[in-house]
């Protein structure tokens, strides 16, 4: 009797610990599941990185540009035509409308 109850305690033991063949399906599943947000999250964080560049530079291209006409504007224009030195807001001032000009020219080219 005592042989019996013995081996019944084995068997259930073995039985815990033995887990269904469907948990490593699931957890293959899991994990192919899981690659696949880690690798839309990396696609994600990289077009918003290019997007932040992108930003930046924009932001950047205009003030340092306008410092370009700054520089250039007082050293050749009152040496060439005696017109006076411009300041820097109004270096800004000339790059934006020149940004205008140049954007409004070419959209009336394409039609």
């Amino acid at each position: 009797m005592q042989k019996r109850v013995q081996t019944e305690k084995k068997d259930q033991t073995q039985q815990e610990e033995t887990p269904p063949r469907s948990v490593p399906r699931m957890r293959n599943q899991n994990s192919n599941k899981e690659s696949l947000i880690e690798q839309i999250m990396i696609v994600v964080w990289a077009i918003l990185t290019v997007v932040i560049v992108l930003i930046l530079y924009s932001i950047v291209q205009i003030p340092v540009h306008a410092i370009l006409v700054f520089y250039a504007w007082n050293y050749v224009v009152p040496a060439l035509f005696g017109l006076p030195k411009i300041g820097l807001l109004q270096s800004l001032c000339l790059v934006i409308l020149a940004r205008i000009l140049i954007r409004s020219s070419n959209t009336n080219m394409n039609k």
